[in-house]
């Protein structure tokens, strides 16, 4: 039952909001007109900040199945470009999972740095035993490299919060990005913009 709302409201959210997208803009993208000083503004559309991808580590768990899905906003400065975005990850496959992070970042040509701060939820669930729940919040700085429409990025993951049922282990699937003692996140993201 749980599932089949989820999915629900998801397509309700998704379609809802293609309604009514073609009166509106935002002006982001600017082109300068060499000899002059005026610049020709592009639109800018939802679909060019959309990304989709897989990640892995304390930031989102383990989201190959279902992919993790990232909105960034482009601003362009006279030497780099700025972003900020929202990400989120919702597993519910095999278990339940829910991530959500908000971001800000630095592009400068090819590559990028972010960091931002989120926070992973696994709800009680009941299988052979019962595990759960868990919650944690962390700041994930990253570095990456953007090009074509792939954009792979890295980073450690610093926990601020954590709170694990006692007598039960952390999740075998928090372990696929820990390197040594310190837990990695690893995103490989695509945009398929027009």
């Amino acid at each position: 039952m749980k599932r089949t709302l989820v999915i629900a409201l998801a397509i309700l959210t998704l379609t809802t909001y293609g309604q009514d997208n073609y009166n509106s803009f935002d002006i982001n993208k600017l082109n300068e007109v060499i000899g002059t000083e005026y610049e020709i503004r592009e639109p800018n559309s939802f679909i060019k900040g959309l990304h989709i991808g897989i990640g892995i580590g304390p930031e989102t768990c383990l989201s190959l199945f279902l992919p993790k899905v990232t909105y960034y906003n482009f601003h362009r400065h006279k030497h780099f470009d700025t972003y900020y975005g929202i990400e989120s990850t919702i597993g519910f496959l095999v278990a339940q999972w829910f991530s959500f992070d908000c971001l800000y970042g630095v592009k400068k040509n090819i590559f990028t740095f972010d960091a931002s701060i989120g926070a992973w939820w696994y709800p009680r669930q009941k299988f052979d035993k019962v595990v759960g729940p868990y919650f944690h919040s962390t700041i994930n700085p990253k570095i990456g490299i953007k090009f074509w429409q792939l954009w792979f990025k890295i980073g450690p993951s610093i926990f601020l919060y954590q709170h694990y049922p006692k007598n039960q282990e952390l999740l075998s699937a928090m372990d696929f990005g820990k390197i040594g003692n310190v837990y990695f996140n690893f995103e490989i993201l695509v945009n398929f913009k027009k």
